[in-house]
């Protein structure tokens, strides 16, 4: 009699697969067993979506999500990370944060101008030196500016002074000194600049 005995290991896609078998013969009163039998590592899976910094504006925050359920009592201190912001970049390192076999990475970079930059996180587990990459995507868009007209009431054949407009600034950084502005009044005379300060209301005014 011939009794063949099968196990198999079946992982998720981006894990290891590992299949063995063990076989038993029993003849002539002899029983004779091989065990083959796979332990197979579970690797880190990697979930990365797509962040949308600001182009000129530092990114800091979230640029994936991982578990690791083969050691779900290894600290966040357990692993180490990369951060690669564009095909042709340097990597950076990643901050991972996290515990119970569910963790975060995080990282700060700078992109110099708007467009879709694909993007590849790694993760380092420390001990056995097993790692994982999963490719993500940023979307850079420019700064964005908000403006509002202002109702003005000016007196015919005296000069106007005041705010014709506001704006505001996607960029949390912005200064009056990066913008400059032109006024159209509308009547048919030449434009004029128009000075720009911080808006006590937030933003800017011109």
């Amino acid at each position: 009699m011939q009794i063949r005995l099968l196990r198999t290991y079946v992982r998720s896609q981006g894990r290891r697969q590992s299949i063995r078998s063990a076989e038993s013969m029993v003849a002539s009163g002899h029983v004779q067993v091989e065990l083959l039998e796979a332990r197979c590592l579970l690797a880190i899976d990697i979930t990365a979506g797509a962040i949308t910094p600001l182009a000129n504006l530092e990114f800091d925050g979230q640029v994936a999500a991982f578990t690791d359920d083969v050691t779900p009592a290894l600290p966040a201190s357990g692993y180490t990370a990369t951060i690669r912001w564009t095909p042709d970049g340097p990597e950076t390192p990643g901050v991972v944060t996290g515990s119970g076999g569910a963790f975060l990475v995080a990282g700060t970079h700078t992109y110099d101008e708007p467009g879709n930059f694909a993007t590849t996180i790694t993760v380092y587990r420390r001990g056995d030196g097993l790692s994982a990459s999963k490719d993500g995507t940023a979307i850079v868009s420019g700064p964005v500016l908000q403006p509002t007209g202002a109702t003005i009431a000016p007196t015919v054949d005296l000069g106007f002074s005041g705010t014709v407009a506001t704006f505001t600034d996607s960029n949390p950084d912005s200064q009056p000194g990066n913008f400059t502005a032109q006024v159209d009044w509308g009547d048919g005379s030449p434009t004029t600049p128009g000075s720009i300060a911080f808006n006590p209301g937030g933003g800017f005014r011109v």
